[in-house]
């Protein structure tokens, strides 16, 4: 944010420390990634986070791995990922 800030504010710097500008994403029309990744970290259990337009990946360093579906689960109350390996296990076995 401090990059944003300041390149707003007048002050020709593109890069602060760790931060970088975003100003261009406000002012242009530019394409937008297909996917976007974030990483979680809150000391008790750190998380990396991937997402397109329909479904989003979370997995936690403990090893815990959550996906939902966005577009039927909004609020992300329902985790698909057991329900999605037990219906690809049953059209394995099928087969």
């Amino acid at each position: 944010m401090f990059a944003t800030i300041a390149e707003i504010a007048g002050i020709e710097i593109k890069e602060i420390n760790d931060s970088k500008s975003f100003k261009p994403l406000l002012s242009k029309e530019q394409s937008i990634r297909k996917r976007q990744y974030s990483e979680i970290k809150n000391n008790k259990n750190d998380a990396w986070t991937i997402r397109n337009g329909t479904y989003k990946l979370i997995v936690f360093t403990d090893g815990k791995e959550e996906i939902y579906n966005l577009s039927n689960d909004p609020y992300e109350k329902n985790n698909i990922l057991n329900s999605t390996l037990n219906t690809i296990k049953k059209n394995l076995k099928k087969n």
